[in-house]
């Protein structure tokens, strides 16, 4: 029984780990200004509208995408909520703190684009590796495919 929940417990010290690198990943492809994924073009063009940081408005749209997700059957785990609410946190922490210098030439905007696509890749393999369940996007998109019988990729 220790046993087990010495291996829950790292499991979870993983798990959190790997959230703080995506989200260190995500506020490099933000802060390099040269393009990003679709999600962070809907929560940066959110959060430049209305005023709210770029982390609560990523914990906002998880959540409707929970709330939409429950609507069609697809059940969170308490990885899935964690991943809602610590993705936006540190992306917040992380932002808010300035540990990450502006880029003021293109070469290091360059750097941070490439390097947070890379960061943002090995955190997503760390966190699903964990086994505490899917972000709530991919769990999204895994339960749409799961129920339409549809491939990853049309999804």
């Amino acid at each position: 029984m220790i046993k087990k929940l010495k291996l829950y417990g790292v499991r979870y010290i993983i798990f959190f780990i790997a959230l703080f690198i995506m989200a260190f990943g995500i506020v490099l492809t933000v802060m390099a200004e040269l393009g990003v994924d679709p999600w962070s073009v809907l929560h940066t063009g959110i959060a430049l509208r209305t005023g709210i940081n770029l982390g609560r408005v990523s914990q906002i749209t998880g959540l409707i995408i929970i709330v939409f997700s429950l609507f069609l059957g697809i059940k969170p785990v308490v990885g899935t909520i964690l991943n809602m609410y610590f993705v936006g946190f540190f992306m917040d922490l992380i932002m808010v703190n300035k540990w990450i210098p502006v880029p003021y030439n293109l070469l290091v905007r360059w750097f941070y684009l490439v390097t947070g696509i890379i960061v943002f890749g090995i955190g997503t393999g760390i966190y699903l590796n964990a086994k505490l369940g899917s972000g709530p996007r991919d769990g999204l998109m895994l339960g749409l495919a799961s129920l339409t019988s549809w491939s990853i990729s049309r999804i």
